[in-house]
């Protein structure tokens, strides 16, 4: 069961959680939505599991042993065994492993695929920015489309 609406950001630069919040919380569609903070994969995903929230965006390697990318993959799994709709991530990285990045990638086109062919409107539940380049803009964007708040 989804909990309250809450965004979680993960990452363990307190300037990129700040950033990513401050522009997030900037919009005023996104502004029933509460935000949680963890500073590493492992407090992310206890609050995750904890709290249900309705988006998710974490960075892949934080101070823990535990990946963004390995995260993503475990809770779209147990949503998907639990018949759960499935929690929009963001993966904000700069040095994933591209391998499993692009499986996840292309079963999330296959998923969205196979919606389309059955009528059905999905919006992606899984974006990957690069840490280096992507405009946080750019987030907030995924945020509001992901939660069905933008088209």
């Amino acid at each position: 069961m989804e909990g309250p609406k809450t965004i979680l950001i993960i990452d363990d630069e307190e300037i990129l959680r700040s950033l990513v919040r401050a522009v997030v919380s900037s919009e005023a569609a996104l502004g029933d939505y509460g935000i949680e903070e963890a500073d590493t994969v492992d407090q992310g995903r206890g609050i995750y599991m904890a709290r249900r929230p309705s988006l998710v965006i974490t960075d892949n390697n934080t101070k823990s042993d535990y990946t963004g990318l390995r995260f993503i993959k475990e809770a779209q799994e147990l949503e998907a065994s639990q018949g759960r709709i499935v929690t929009p991530f963001c993966l904000f990285c700069a040095d994933a492993d591209i391998i499993e990045l692009g499986k996840l990638a292309y079963s999330e086109v296959e998923r969205v695929k196979k919606a389309d062919l059955e009528g059905g409107d999905l919006k992606p539940k899984f974006r990957y920015f690069e840490k280096s380049r992507a405009p946080v803009s750019a987030i907030k964007t995924y945020a509001l489309e992901s939660l069905g708040l933008k088209k």
